[in-house]
C-alpha cells in the first residue's frame, strides 16, 4: 500500500507542474501543488522504506519528472489548448466620432480606467482620466485623439 501511496504523490506533483507549466503558465497554484505532492511523495518514500529504496524513488521520480517535461514539449499537445487568433479590432474602430472636447455624457460601464461612455445614444470606449469612474455617472470629454477619448468625472 505504501508503493501506491509514494508513486501515487509523485505522479499527480509531476502532472501538476506540467499542467502549469504548459495549459495553465502564470497561476502557480498548481505548480505549488505539484510541488508540494512530488516532495510529499519523497518525504514518505524516505519514512515508509529503506534509505536504499527511498534514493532509487528520488532518482526515478526526477528522471521521471524530467522524461515527463520533454516528452510534453516534444509531443507539442500543447498546441490544442493554445489561442492561435488575436484579436486586432478596436471598439471605436468603425464609428465616426463626432465629439469634441467639453461634450457631456454617461459612463455605461465602470471605467477602470478604461470604459463605454454614452454620449447622444451613441456608445464610446473612453478612458478615465486620473482615476476610476463608476457606472452611471456624469463625464466630460477633455481630449480627443485619434480614436482615443479621455473623459473626467463631472463633480455635482
Amino acid at each position: 500500500m505504501e508503493w501506491f501511496i509514494v508513486i501515487g504523490f509523485i505522479v499527480i506533483g509531476v502532472a501538476l507542474a506540467i499542467v502549469e507549466i504548459l495549459f495553465i503558465p502564470g497561476t502557480t497554484i498548481f505548480g505549488i501543488l505539484g510541488i508540494a505532492s512530488y516532495i510529499t511523495g519523497i518525504v514518505l518514500s524516505y519514512s515508509y522504506f529503506s534509505p536504499a529504496t527511498a534514493h532509487l524513488f528520488f532518482l526515478g521520480s526526477f528522471v521521471f519528472s524530467v522524461g515527463m517535461v520533454v516528452l510534453s514539449f516534444r509531443g507539442r499537445s500543447w498546441e490544442r489548448f493554445s489561442l492561435k487568433d488575436s484579436n486586432t479590432g478596436k471598439f471605436n474602430q468603425n464609428k465616426t466620432i463626432n465629439l469634441k472636447v467639453g461634450d457631456e455624457g454617461i459612463a455605461a460601464s465602470n471605467l477602470r480606467p478604461i470604459g463605454k461612455g454614452d454620449f447622444e445614444n451613441q456608445e464610446y470606449e473612453v478612458t478615465a482620466f486620473g482615476g476610476y469612474v463608476d457606472s452611471g455617472k456624469r463625464i466630460r470629454i477633455l481630449k480627443v485623439e485619434s480614436r482615443k477619448i479621455i473623459v473626467e468625472e463631472i463633480s455635482t
